[in-house]
């Protein structure tokens, strides 16, 4: 394919994922936001680039069969500010009490240490249901996102980096610590490793931890 050919593409592919972006942030993903108690205007404009960046990625891929080194990395970089979005700037208030502040808050800090808490607060609440869905869905795309950057950290720093994004979520007040959401976390990260694990046996490629996507050096 000509270089000139490929700009033409690209550059269609850029006005589409604008006009895509917008019908599906417009008709789908500001209502599902609301839904789910995403009100900061912030994090509601981080959701938007990922959008953008995801449907522009993608359109890549369909045309040209693979995804350059590049493309990964920045849809890598989507997938973390989303995580980030979702995880830390869902409130306005974010961030307004710090760990250093005094107050009783600090010492009375909103923990949950019952693994099966969605189960109860599915059963009090059944909009609840829709969050333990997210928890799940969000870290599906982890494992094979650090496997198409070529990184392979064990389950127990995974599990590590769970806890902590609980523990910080209290110390900013963006949520409170709840060993439940850490097991949805988990569920997640294992859903990911299996579809990953069928994937690649099915490519054939059972002894490399690369997915089977064609990188340009």
């Amino acid at each position: 394919m000509s270089t000139r050919k490929k700009v033409r593409i690209k550059l269609l592919s850029g006005i589409f994922s604008c006009v895509a972006t917008w019908f599906l942030n417009y008709f789908i993903v500001s209502n599902l936001e609301s839904r789910l108690g995403i009100y900061s205007s912030s994090a509601q404009v981080i959701l938007l680039a990922v959008q953008l960046v995801v449907i522009y990625v993608f359109s890549q891929l369909i045309f040209f069969k693979k995804l350059t080194r590049v493309e990964i990395v920045l849809l890598s970089a989507a997938y973390g500010i989303s995580i980030i979005s979702v995880l830390f700037l869902r409130y306005p208030n974010i961030g307004s009490r710090w760990i250093f502040s005094l107050g009783a808050y600090y010492i009375y800090w909103p923990f949950s240490l019952n693994p099966m808490s969605f189960i109860f607060d599915a059963a009090a609440d059944h909009s609840s249901i829709l969050v333990s869905i997210l928890n799940v869905f969000l870290f599906v795309p982890l494992k094979p996102f650090l496997a198409a950057n070529k990184l392979h950290p064990k389950w127990w720093i995974i599990l590590a980096g769970f806890i902590a994004v609980e523990l910080l979520q209290s110390i900013l007040n963006a949520g409170s610590f709840d060993l439940g959401d850490i097991v949805l976390y988990f569920a997640g990260y294992l859903a990911g490793y299996g579809i990953l694990k069928l994937y690649l046996d099915k490519a054939g490629k059972e002894h490399t931890n690369e997915l089977p996507i064609t990188l340009d050096q």
